[in-house]
């Protein structure tokens, strides 16, 4: 298994919930807090290059910023509904 689990992790462990899945799914949490993170970072790029072409909205170049602006935001929403099932999971929520 890829994952260490601390020892408070490991003590953790939910009732019904095996070794591996916990480790699995506390491996997944990470690579979505990082994945959520870089999201974050794009996004906050993207509203700044908006800001910098305000005076050319409607042209390709706003519009692409724009459109990856749109794309980033959807991928986060997703991201952030996976955290909170695995982490309802998890018995954080």
């Amino acid at each position: 298994m890829g994952y260490k689990m601390t020892m408070a992790e490991a003590l953790s462990i939910p009732r019904g919930m095996n070794y591996e899945e916990y480790g699995k799914l506390l491996e997944e949490k990470k690579k979505l807090f990082t994945k959520l993170r870089n999201l974050s970072i794009t996004i906050q790029d993207e509203e700044d290059s908006l800001e910098m072409l305000n005076d050319e909205q409607g042209s390709e170049r706003y519009n692409k910023h724009l459109n990856a602006k749109q794309k980033a935001e959807a991928k986060r929403k997703k991201a952030e509904a996976k955290l909170q099932d695995i982490e309802t999971k998890l018995g954080i929520r």
